[in-house]
């Protein structure tokens, strides 16, 4: 057997042992057998082709979605981050009403897929700045009959006057592109950007947030105009040193608990990483007290 191919049956081991670990998951509304078949397929995809050089080519089905893309390797980390490691997950009590959810960071629409998948009657808004993310978003939005979605193509932020946003110019499928240049080197193009709370409906479910280093703007905007009193709860990814001498991670849990939230953190970080390294950290915040009717 040649290398290649002892390198594809170790990644088919370990997909085996992983897809069999999602299908035995407790109960969740999202079948675990239907996500570990999912998985299962994608990762040897993925696996077939970065080692064998398959070609793999959009759309792609995904949980009974037909999903366009840029890039294959970032479609399996939406899935991976979404579907397997659940790290958007709530449950909302809506007491039988459509649940409305904002998704800031909407990307090529993974995001909201997921929460069709979870609430099939929600009402979601989303954001997505970069033009080539916006037009697949778009075109999944379309493809796939979703109703009740309106997405556009702005940055979210303190203010309305427009921002830079960074990207890699050789990797436009990228999940890092952001509005803090210390985020990636490469290229930059002016987005047009909104203050939330100028689009935030009178009542959220859930605000989700995977802004690339925004979301202290957009929190300390929507804690300015008084619009977080209209929040039941939020999940936010939060990018810790994404400025690697900047601490502001009590700045952010200090407007959530003036404003009620209690909140939940987690996170990773690499052995041997440690002073000043970036950190993605996910905060779920939720309310203490009734959520908004």
């Amino acid at each position: 057997m040649t290398m290649q191919g002892l390198s594809v049956l170790r990644d088919s081991l370990r997909i085996a042992r992983q897809a069999r670990s999602l299908a035995a998951a407790p109960p969740s509304p999202i079948p675990g057998r239907e996500v570990a078949r999912n998985y299962t397929r994608l990762k040897l995809k993925q696996s077939m082709h970065t080692r064998m050089g398959r070609s793999v080519s959009s759309p792609e089905q995904v949980m009974g979605y037909q999903v366009h893309y840029a890039d294959f390797d970032t479609l399996v980390c939406l899935f991976e981050e979404l579907y397997v490691d659940e790290d958007y997950f709530a449950r909302l009590d809506v007491q039988g009403r459509p649940p409305v959810i904002v998704d800031c960071g909407s990307n090529i629409g993974m995001s909201i897929l997921y929460f069709k998948t979870l609430y099939p009657n929600a009402v979601i808004v989303g954001f997505e700045p970069f033009r080539e993310a916006y037009d697949l978003l778009r075109a999944n939005v379309e493809a796939n009959g979703l109703r009740d979605v309106t997405v556009h193509c702005k940055a979210v932020g303190a203010n309305d006057a427009g921002v830079d946003l960074f990207f890699d110019p050789d990797k436009t499928g990228s999940l890092r592109m952001s509005t803090v240049p210390e985020r990636i080197a490469g290229g930059v193009r002016p987005v047009e950007s909104v203050a939330l709370s100028t689009y935030l409906p009178e009542r959220v479910d859930l605000l989700k947030m995977d802004i690339e280093g925004a979301e202290h703007d957009v929190v300390e905007e929507l804690e300015q105009s008084g619009a977080l009193a209209r929040i039941g709860a939020m999940a936010i990814e939060y990018h810790h040193h994404i400025r690697p001498d900047e601490d502001r991670l009590s700045d952010m849990l200090g407007i959530l608990e003036r404003a009620g939230f209690g909140y939940q953190l987690w996170g990773k970080l690499p052995r041997g990483r440690r002073n000043r390294d970036f950190q993605d950290l996910h905060i779920f915040a939720y309310r203490k007290t009734a959520a908004p009717k």
